[in-house]
């Protein structure tokens, strides 16, 4: 394997956890590799780390610019990438040494655009758990990559157990730079758009010529146990409807209205109960007026006025029954049930 595989990592006051991050980076059993560390504005030493790196290995490029977010530092970094492929790696996240290996092998193998690995979360060096995955050694093609699985990435059918099959993550895989360069295909700003590895991976995938999966779970993400109970932001409520309308507007381009609608629907439902649990957990006071606020949305009431939630699992049908009668004490209770588990 001649091909050599550029690696983004967007930086930003990630001081105590870089040097771990780029060592499982240059120390890859795949040997033709290049780094790009883009430093994102850090206002700690992750910057001067980003230049000693640099001057430690010929494969380590640093780069540094204004804080604009992660997206944006993504692209900055693709402006710099001379490789046949590339992935995005998180800086406090880090790899299993073989798993560039296997990645480019099975993509060759399987002469598709994309594979992907599977995730590990872990705290402080303990292993939490192995995200459990529905594909292993899968392969996706052609008509596949939108309808089955840009599909279970978005979200599943009512009736069944989970929210999706596939996580919207873009860490785990490894990208093809000609389709990313042939398409002009580049990251929104998740400070526009939230999640905008979906945004990416709908465009990417709905030209792709294939997809495949390695059976190893070789990407390590680093859990945040403190994630539910930052600042409430009422800025994200408004973007999860402004995502959720986005990926209406690209899906409605690419297929019919009953194979995506449904998926959809159950994704920006479950991330509306995500704002809902931000709230008990953040907001001090008026926590049922901004529940009120967000039950009362004119596109939640739009979705929630049709979508068969009757057929979900039993914890979310009785969740989606108050969101749909707008029962705020309900969505109050069971959200503070959720949450000590």
């Amino acid at each position: 394997m001649e091909k050599l595989v550029s690696i983004i990592v967007p930086v930003y006051n990630v001081e105590k956890y870089l040097d771990q991050c780029v060592n499982s980076l240059i120390n890859q059993t795949y040997d033709k590799i290049e780094i790009i560390l883009v430093d994102d504005g850090s206002k700690d030493n992750s910057g001067r780390l980003c230049d000693e790196w640099a001057k430690k290995s010929n494969k380590i490029k640093a780069v540094h610019k204004k804080n604009a977010g992660l997206g944006m530092a993504r692209n900055t970094g693709l402006e710099h990438v001379t490789g046949n492929y590339v992935m995005f790696i998180d800086s406090d996240d880090y790899l299993a040494e073989n798993v560039v290996e296997k990645l480019l092998e099975k993509l060759l193998t399987e002469k598709v655009d994309a594979a992907f690995t599977g995730m590990i979360r872990f705290n402080d060096d303990k292993i939490l758990s192995e995200v459990d995955r529905k594909y292993k050694d899968n392969t996706f093609r052609e008509n596949e990559l939108c309808e089955k699985y840009l599909m279970e990435m978005a979200g599943t059918l009512p009736d069944e157990p989970i929210d999706s099959y596939l996580y919207m993550s873009v860490c785990t895989g490894l990208y093809s730079m000609k389709v990313i360069k042939d398409y002009s295909i580049q990251f929104e700003s998740e400070r526009k758009m939230i999640s905008e590895d979906f945004i990416f991976n709908i465009d990417y995938f709905s030209i792709a010529k294939g997809v495949t999966f390695i059976a190893e779970n070789g990407y390590y993400y680093r859990v945040n146990e403190n994630s539910l109970t930052r600042s409430y932001n009422p800025k994200r409520f408004e973007m999860e409807i402004a995502f959720f309308e986005e990926i209406n507007r690209k899906f409605s381009k690419l297929l019919q209205p009953e194979i995506y609608e449904l998926r959809v629907q159950r994704m920006f439902i479950g991330r509306v109960r995500t704002c809902i649990l931000w709230v008990i957990t953040s907001v001090p006071k008026r926590k049922f007026q901004e529940i009120n606020k967000i039950c009362n949305n004119e596109v939640v009431k739009r979705v929630m006025k049709t979508y068969p939630y009757n057929k979900n699992p039993f914890r979310q049908r009785v969740f989606n029954a108050c969101l749909r009668h707008r029962f705020v004490i309900g969505l109050y209770v069971l959200g503070e049930i959720a949450l000590l588990k």
